[in-house]
């Protein structure tokens, strides 16, 4: 069986993510957000920096042009906490410049996201080390609920993707998700002890549970109706 399973990795075929019932980063969904579709770029157009974007992403393997598994060098959580926030200006988002990130933002101790209002980025900040921790404790395919502990308050980082639809609360009270680190779920956490908990709600959901709801009614009518039939015998 195994050379078989060698056989269908080296194939690179969609999904083989399958065979290990592993989540993959990349699961070849034409429909990308935009977000995502440039950390893919960064991705393939990159090597120096390479292993700070798999870390970023949660990545913890990954699948070489033989089709065998590879452990990614200090592979990232899929969920962590960050000192702070920050916007950068200076062209570190482009694929050009992936490889001197490092150099503007230290993302062990920040959040890129997309908030003009956020500072801008300060690679001296100290990572870590002694901000908190993060843990998931409950997930469905809907949703994802997570204990938090800081000391110093910040901004908790799930390497899922930001994609619309999601919400979030901390404690209760609803936040903002914004889009961290190009593609992926941040919010702001006081200090102390915090359940986070992200719920897949579209727009869409309630319109089409209604618009669905009306057809079949219709088409219940539509079949007990029947038209009487004029004329004589």
């Amino acid at each position: 069986l195994e050379p078989q399973l060698a056989e269908y990795r080296r194939s690179e075929i969609p999904n083989l993510n399958l065979l290990d019932r592993s989540p993959l980063l990349n699961n070849f969904d034409p429909l990308l957000t935009d977000g995502y579709d440039r950390l893919s770029t960064w991705l393939t157009e990159n090597e120096t920096n390479t292993d700070l974007l798999l870390r970023l992403a949660g990545v913890e393997e990954v699948f070489d042009t033989n089709g065998l598994i590879q452990p990614v060098s200090q592979p990232g959580a899929r969920a962590y906490v960050v000192a702070s926030a920050c916007v950068d200006f200076t062209g570190a988002l482009e694929p050009s410049t992936a490889g001197s990130l490092t150099e503007q933002w230290n993302p062990a101790s920040q959040v890129l996201i997309a908030d003009s209002t956020a500072p801008a980025c300060d690679p001296t900040i100290s990572g870590i080390a002694s901000l908190g921790e993060a843990t998931i404790i409950a997930e469905s395919a809907n949703q994802v609920e997570l204990q938090v502990n800081t000391p110093t308050g910040g901004w908790l980082v799930l390497a899922d993707t930001d994609y619309p639809g999601w919400i979030a609360t901390v404690n209760g009270t609803p936040t903002t998700i914004h889009r961290g680190n190009l593609a992926f779920r941040a919010v702001e956490i006081p200090s102390g002890e915090s359940t986070v908990i992200f719920n897949y709600q579209p727009g869409w959901l309630l319109p089409g549970l209604l618009v669905s709801l009306f057809g079949l009614l219709a088409t219940l009518v539509l079949f007990r109706w029947r038209p009487s039939v004029a004329g004589s015998t």
